[in-house]
């Protein structure tokens, strides 16, 4: 598979320090704070404002983060190359079943569903902040879930259809060759009979021999033609038949076929083993352990968190609870796995430029009244590595050219992506 964005329209760029002294400068000169009345109501309406997003945009928003599984499949698998080749591949999918993972700000399942589609051997469990996200999320996995399961029927029946085919198929060809043997053994026990009669016949009148041996043997030749006649017109029909059973066997077939390239539902176009979904709820991480009273699994039981375009969206003195609450509940050695927003990114000096715009350092608001930081990646390894809890095993910018064609405009992309292990 490809690199994340490799492609002709999005390609890697090198940020140099004049770049960012240029984008430095645009920011620092555009430090106009919202009011603090504004300010205050837009802390207080987080949810609410979230909630208003979700009906409003639905499932549309967002597009599948399919690069997960290019950025982070090593993680989901680790463990699996170390198992030797002899060991049988149950014992295998017993140890992969024990992977547990979980979703901050899971949304409608942008991050979630791929993951699912992907990994048939984990768990996982999704929440959320916004209850219309969780509902969405709900009900998109089990539209997913019930056409699979439709596939899996369809596989079913068409296979049984081909077994029940075949097995009629082999009878039919054992009794007509139980037929022909009949046939054959009448045929010579005729012949046999009608030699002894002419052998009597010749021994009894000796004239006109000539005469009756030719009568008789126009009588054999009569009676071996019909024989003969019978056996072509059975073998035959048996073809006809083979011939319409082909062809409703590929009719079958292609009614299948065009059944399944119809299913276009996110890629699903035949059946396959999912992830499984155990567990959806509505909770607010930003909360300290005091504050949040919603359970959502056991304490240190889970593989991998995700915090994908999430903390951004938490305001900064709150990140802090989620990060402490995410530790809580990863196991020893778990993964934290974190893309988001980087400084400098483009939207962030889009940002400086409107009014009204800065809460904060690095922290604005957006249109729809949601909110979003910019991260340095020393702010991210100071978060989760400055108290012992975490060990940095990744943690560098990300940065891209995205090229729009109609509009003929570059737009320089940066992310962050850092991946901490529990310690």
């Amino acid at each position: 598979m490809r690199a994340f964005f490799d492609s002709d329209i999005v390609i890697n760029f090198t940020l140099s320090e004049e770049a960012i002294e240029n984008e430095k400068k645009i920011i620092e000169n555009n430090k106009r704070l919202v009011r603090d009345c504004q300010r205050d109501k837009l802390l207080c309406d987080v949810k609410k404002n979230w909630d208003k997003f979700y009906n409003q945009y639905k499932t549309n928003f967002f597009k599948d983060r399919k690069w997960l599984k290019v950025e982070f499949d090593h993680i989901f698998k680790e463990g699996l190359k170390n198992y030797d080749e002899t060991i049988d591949e149950s014992e295998i999918r017993k140890n992969e079943q024990t992977k547990l993972v979980l979703e901050i700000g899971c949304g409608v399942g942008n991050s979630l569903i791929p993951l699912l589609m992907e990994y048939a051997h984990c768990n996982f469990i999704g929440i959320d902040f916004s209850k219309h996200a969780i509902n969405f999320l709900n009900d998109k996995w089990a539209k997913i879930r019930s056409m699979n399961n439709k596939l899996k029927y369809e596989n079913m029946n068409l296979e049984n259809n081909m077994k029940d085919m075949n097995e009629k198929e082999t009878n039919k060809n054992v009794k007509l060759e139980g037929k022909y043997n009949c046939d054959f053994v009448n045929s010579l026990n005729d012949v046999s009979e009608k030699e002894v009669k002419n052998k009597n016949i010749l021994l009894e009148n000796n004239i006109n021999d000539r005469y009756r041996n030719n009568d008789n043997n126009d009588n054999n030749d009569n009676n071996s033609n019909n024989d003969n006649n019978n056996n072509n017109n059975n073998n035959n029909n048996n073809n006809n038949n083979n011939n319409n059973n082909n062809n409703n066997n590929n009719n079958n077939n292609c009614y299948i076929l065009e059944e399944q390239n119809c299913t276009d539902i996110y890629e699903l176009k035949s059946y396959k083993k999912l992830g499984n979904l155990i567990k959806t709820c509505v909770v607010d991480i930003t909360l300290s352990d005091n504050e949040n009273s919603n359970f959502i699994c056991e304490y240190g039981s889970v593989d991998i968190i995700l915090l994908i375009y999430v903390l951004s969206a938490v305001q900064p003195d709150k990140m802090i609870n989620v990060i402490n609450n995410s530790y809580k509940y990863l196991k020893k050695g778990g993964y934290v796995l974190l893309r988001d927003y980087g400084l400098y990114d483009l939207t962030q000096v889009r940002f400086a430029i409107k009014k009204e715009k800065n809460i904060s350092e690095n922290f604005y608001v957006r249109g729809d009244k949601t909110f979003v930081y910019f991260f340095k990646t020393e702010e991210l390894h100071d978060l989760f590595c400055k108290n012992g809890k975490f060990q940095e095993v990744q943690n560098k910018y990300i940065t891209r050219i995205v090229k729009n064609r109609k509009r003929n405009l570059e737009m320089k992309r940066i992310w962050v992506q850092s991946i901490f292990r529990k310690i």
